[in-house]
């Protein structure tokens, strides 16, 4: 029977509490958003920056930040860095209805123009129950609370 050490220990307790932060999202959509570059990961977080504020401002409004949260796109993100050592994030993403079809069109539009060697893949959720805690177990497959950059909020970037 294999023990665990208290380092190990203490990462999937992380682990474990970022997914239950995650859960508290109502997220409609899962996107990933890849560089398809060396960028730092510094860089590819201020593209992430970027983006988000061109999404929301075009999504939900010039004045979005004064909206309601519940008007507004909410995610938690995790960033990775592919074989090849290019930083992409995986976002677990909170969509108004209303707004999901203009959500998908913009936020590929957005992605494509910032960052014109990236990609982008938006996924719709399904109704599945096990669904959130599936995509969010994929997405913290690789987290580390010791990286220079453990995870990102949508209210990091408003």
């Amino acid at each position: 029977m294999y023990t665990y050490t208290s380092a190990e220990k203490q990462a999937l307790r992380y682990r474990q509490e970022l997914i239950a932060f995650g859960q508290r999202i109502a997220a409609t959509h899962f996107v990933t958003l890849n560089t398809n570059r060396d960028f730092t990961l510094e860089v590819a977080q201020r593209l992430l920056k970027l983006w988000t504020i061109e999404v929301e401002r075009q999504v939900c409004g010039k004045n979005y930040k004064k909206r309601p949260s519940e008007e507004r796109i909410e995610f938690l993100g995790v960033p990775e860095f592919t074989l090849a050592g290019c930083p992409h994030f995986h976002l677990y993403v909170k969509v108004p209805a209303a707004k999901w079809d203009k959500y998908e069109r913009i936020a590929t539009k957005r992605w494509d123009a910032i960052v014109n060697s990236g990609s982008i893949d938006v996924q719709r959720l399904s109704d599945d129950a096990r669904s959130p805690e599936r995509v969010l177990g994929y997405m913290t497959k690789r987290v580390s609370q010791n990286a220079s950059l453990p995870f990102v909020h949508s209210a990091l970037y408003a």
